[in-house]
């Protein structure tokens, strides 16, 4: 029951995201080649103060996949549950990718040349297949119902 197809791409989403813990997701160019990471605190722009909602998203992220993985026999709390997963990755992308424009506006210059802009695009792939997967479970469920 644990090896199901929706356990195990949101398994390699939960790893993904663990790992961004340690990866930068940006390089500033201003000050020097400084890589950033979401929970880098003693950045030059982190007064901004818009890291510490990525970093709650991000930690909110990495609790819930593991009680998505736990409700394998209840499907629709796990669709739910996806669903909520689904929304809080899509906070974590918007703000990888538009705090740094915001920080552009301040006179920091940046790139994107790491793998940490990956991470959150990855995961959400495999939040969709995971959803794909529970749809198909209780699909298959139904019909097996409405056959006995």
């Amino acid at each position: 029951m644990l090896f199901r197809k929706q356990n195990i791409v949101l398994f390699i989403a939960w790893i993904l995201l663990i790992l961004l813990f340690f990866i930068p997701f940006i390089k500033l160019l201003t000050p020097s080649f400084i890589p950033l990471s979401i929970y880098d605190t003693n950045s030059p722009v982190h007064p901004i103060g818009w890291l510490y909602t990525l970093m709650v998203v991000h930690i909110l992220m990495v609790l819930l996949i593991p009680i998505i993985i736990y409700y394998v026999r209840n499907l629709v709390v796990q669709l739910r549950l996806n669903a909520v997963a689904f929304f809080l990755n899509v906070l974590l992308l918007l703000g990888m990718l538009l705090i740094p424009d915001i920080w552009a506006k301040n006179g920091f210059l940046f790139k994107y040349d790491t793998f940490g802009v990956l991470i959150p695009i990855i995961s959400f792939i495999m939040i969709i297949l995971a959803n794909k997967y529970i749809r198909s479970d209780i699909q298959k469920i139904s019909s097996a119902s409405r056959l006995r």
